[in-house]
């Protein structure tokens, strides 16, 4: 990388720093402040890339360039107590010969003393989590659970410290312009919905993935569920299709069911 400069300033805990890279490669421009002083750090980013080239950086072999902005203003910053938000805004992707350019993507962040709020918008995916759970432990919590129910090749699991991890959540995939430029096979979709809840304590999971109508390539795919759920040390599973039909050949309804005991 070449002409990239730096200047940034600390002071007793507030912090200012911009950094500008004029390498044709990674061209951005960032600008961003810290306050360290409180109880919980602040942050606020603006980050304006013009362009970057991955091939060009040796990331992959197809032609890939983004262009974009990203401003982050978070209130407090600490990875369990994050108030603020991310948005992604003006983004443009050029892959080979295609170009796609994609709306506003903001995550929302509300941290309280009982629960906490993620909450992702964009023109192809929402979802939100909401309940009482600490970012930093969400891993191992889930983790620990998968555990229970899978350990390949019989490998022992350390056990890792957490607190109660409790949250519902849910998800929602639309056929955007931005899906419709990305896949255009896919000439028809609804809504497909994901929704759950999870609770480290009572070991359980529960999940609930439904695609009502889907068009592929000429595949037609009708009313897909999926269900998953765990009750004293078992995990249950069901995936149904009601239909699948390619040209003349159709599969209609499809159970596959199952339980995993630990």
């Amino acid at each position: 990388y070449t002409d990239i400069a730096i200047d940034a300033n600390a002071n007793n805990g507030d912090i200012i720093a911009s950094i500008t890279s004029a390498d044709p490669n990674v061209d951005f421009d960032l600008n961003a402040h810290a306050d360290m002083r409180g109880e919980y750090p602040k942050a606020n980013v603006d980050l304006m890339i013009d362009s970057i080239n991955l091939r060009n950086l040796g990331l992959m072999n197809d032609d890939f360039r983004y262009h974009g902005r990203l401003l982050a203003n978070f209130e407090t910053a600490d990875i369990d107590h994050l108030n603020g938000t991310v948005d992604i805004v003006h983004s443009s992707v050029a892959y080979n010969e295609e170009r796609y350019t994609l709306d506003t993507v903001r995550l929302n962040a509300v941290s309280r003393d009982s629960s906490n709020l993620l909450q992702l918008q964009s023109e192809f995916l929402n979802a939100h989590m909401i309940g009482n759970f600490r970012l930093s432990e969400l891993n191992a919590s889930i983790q620990d659970i998968i555990a229970v129910y899978y350990q390949p090749d019989s490998v022992a699991v350390p056990p890792v410290e957490y607190s109660p991890q409790q949250f519902d959540f849910s998800a929602q995939f639309t056929r955007s312009r931005f899906i419709q430029g990305l896949l255009p096979d896919l000439t028809e979709m609804e809504d497909i919905t994901l929704d759950g809840s999870f609770n480290s304590a009572d070991n359980m999971l529960l999940a609930k993935a439904s695609a009502p109508h889907l068009v592929y390539a000429g595949t037609t795919i009708d009313t897909v569920g999926f269900d998953l759920n765990t009750v004293d040390s078992t995990l249950y599973y069901s995936f149904l299709i009601n239909r699948i039909g390619v040209g003349n050949i159709e599969l209609i309804n499809t159970l596959l069911s199952g339980t995993v005991q630990q």
